[in-house]
């Protein structure tokens, strides 16, 4: 669930700036259009890009142990993920209170390197220190997103989080507790070999 884990985390950390009874939207263009009809301002997370990042990761699998230090699961390597947003901000009153609203979310993300541990979700809460990161280079809004939503082109912000997936756990092997030993018996040993005389 890292995509809704990630998507999830990340509103946590902008929902302060939203006034009560307000939250942020996170959707497909598609519900963007409804959004900003129904509703006097706020902000929307739009995931457009998923990219794994093969390098950087060990290739170990991990333990799971218990407060008694007993492993009671396995898991393999994580796996490492570049997802892009687009944020954007709205208001149907007045332009500027978009502005401002865009530079508050701007602000506030960055002030943070990582996503702040109270912010995070499920399965992000278990991994490494979810990377957060602004404007990356090369970063573009995806052709036709605007058009899409039935919007005139806005501001955005491009947020990128770098965010591990861990695999499922699996049980151990069942502890050893008994060994049985067998030697073979005198009657089942093959004999000596005959020597050819001389």
């Amino acid at each position: 669930m890292i995509l809704s884990d990630a998507t999830e985390s990340l509103r946590g950390l902008l929902q302060p700036l939203l006034p009560d009874g307000e939250s942020v939207l996170a959707g497909s263009p598609a519900h963007w259009r409804s959004a900003v009809d129904r509703r006097p301002a706020g902000l929307v997370l739009f995931l457009h890009r998923i990219e794994e990042i093969p390098t950087g990761m060990g290739g170990d699998w991990h333990d799971v142990r218990d407060a008694a230090g007993r492993v009671v699961a396995r898991g393999g390597p994580a796996r490492r993920f570049r997802l892009s947003y687009l944020l954007w901000a709205w208001s149907a009153a007045d332009p500027q209170a978009e502005t401002r609203l865009l530079s508050d979310a701007l602000g506030l993300l960055a002030g943070h390197q990582t996503l702040p541990a109270s912010c995070l979700a499920g399965s992000l809460a278990e991994g490494s220190p979810t990377r957060l990161a602004i404007a990356p280079e090369g970063g573009s809004v995806p052709e036709g997103v605007w058009s899409a939503a039935g919007l005139a082109p806005r501001t955005t912000v491009q947020v990128v989080l770098t965010a591990d997936l861990l695999p499922g756990l699996t049980d151990p092997a069942p502890l050893v507790r008994e060994r049985q030993l067998r030697t073979a018996t005198s009657a089942s040993r093959p004999g000596p070999v005959p020597r050819s005389g001389t």
